[in-house]
């Protein structure tokens, strides 16, 4: 039997208790917008078009949509803190090209362009992505997706939400337009 030394059994419960202790301030760092990072930050005008990108991608319906979930607070902490230089830079050239593309073509700014012109212009972005499978624009998409479906919202809004899941069942009933499990 192999037993622990006093000294081994105070270090354990030191690093036990200071884990705790810390526990809130990790947490917290988490919830940091991504706007704080000192490696890369945001202008106000970069993270309006994020969040009205998602938001037409996500749009609100009879759940709320993307913007109201914070998708892009999710999506500038994961821009910021997750990606390498390089992908983080073809992600931020293809946010300026929808920009760019709404300026050229709609005569404003995406942020600034009508609900149908920001149809249009994405729509855009979808047709040609699916043409030359070149670009940002799977990336910013799968994004957005991932922080709204993750997200309160849209996990227990606009999925069907069970905290305590009971035993599978693989012949469950599926009426057509029930949501999926979150």
């Amino acid at each position: 039997m192999n037993l622990l030394s006093r000294r081994e059994a105070i270090k354990k419960v030191a690093i036990m208790v200071g884990g705790t202790i810390a526990l809130p301030d990790i947490l917290k760092a988490w919830e940091s917008p991504a706007i704080e990072n000192k490696f890369f930050a945001f202008s106000p005008q970069e993270e309006a078009l994020i969040a009205e990108v998602a938001n037409v991608i996500v749009p609100d319906t009879d759940t709320p949509g993307a913007k109201a979930a914070g998708v892009h607070r999710f999506m500038m902490k994961v821009i910021a803190d997750c990606l390498d230089a390089p992908d983080r830079q073809k992600l931020m050239d293809g946010l300026t090209e929808i920009d760019q593309y709404a300026r050229q073509n709609k005569g404003n700014g995406f942020v600034q362009c009508s609900d149908t012109d920001r149809i249009e212009v994405l729509t855009h972005f979808e047709k040609e992505y699916h043409d030359s499978k070149k670009g940002a624009w799977r990336e910013i998409k799968s994004l957005v997706v991932t922080g709204y479906f993750t997200s309160e919202i849209g996990c227990t809004q606009a999925l069907r939400y069970e905290p305590v899941p009971g035993s599978y069942d693989g012949a469950y009933p599926y009426k057509k337009g029930d949501r999926a499990w979150a």
